[in-house]
């Protein structure tokens, strides 16, 4: 069920570093040609424009759903809400396991 998933994410992740390659080599041989003024102008003005992409972006994107995808073992699948228990007053239990206690204490004034 799960057999192609990682031989796919592999070549998309080879076919990104490509794309990637082809993306700088391109550029280099773009600001090569135009020459050392004008690519700086260029380069100066491809980085103002990226700044400001970068800086809008969490504004412009969606927002995330709050949703992940986990992938779970087959014991959580079988067992998903572990069975906790704090044993005593006061006890802590975080998972399976037990970690100690806490103590919580008010302290009270007389008034008159």
């Amino acid at each position: 069920m799960n057999g192609g998933s990682g031989a796919r994410r592999r070549r998309y992740l080879w076919l990104g570093r490509g794309v990637f390659a082809g993306i700088t080599l391109a550029l280099i041989a773009y600001l090569s040609w135009i020459g050392l003024d004008r690519a700086d102008k260029v380069a100066s003005t491809e980085g103002a424009v990226l700044a400001l992409l970068a800086l809008g972006a969490p504004h412009l994107l969606p927002a995330d759903s709050g949703r992940r995808r986990v992938r779970r073992t087959e014991d959580e699948l079988r067992d998903p809400a572990p069975a906790v228990e704090a044993s005593g007053e006061g006890g802590i239990a975080i998972g399976r396991d037990n970690y100690g206690s806490a103590e919580t204490s008010v302290r009270r004034e007389d008034r008159r």
